[in-house]
């Protein structure tokens, strides 16, 4: 997934903002990293529980590989 690197990309870009004085840019980055991790926290744990619950179910023919297809 792309979500998580890109928080983990915009929090150092962050910080180094913040260092160089643009303190408007990093409470910007800041903000664009706390997004992006609340997104990808939320989308891990829909997919969590979607294939749990698919799981759980019973059905045994549901696996990542067919949702690439």
């Amino acid at each position: 997934m792309i979500w998580p690197r890109a928080s983990l990309y915009a929090s150092p870009q962050s910080r180094n903002s913040g260092q160089q004085g643009d303190v408007d840019g990093a409470r910007r980055l800041g903000r664009m990293a706390r997004l992006l991790s609340i997104v990808s926290i939320v989308l891990g744990t829909i997919i969590i529980v979607l294939y749990v619950s698919l799981s759980v179910r019973g059905n045994t023919s549901f696996s990542f590989l067919q949702l690439k297809q």
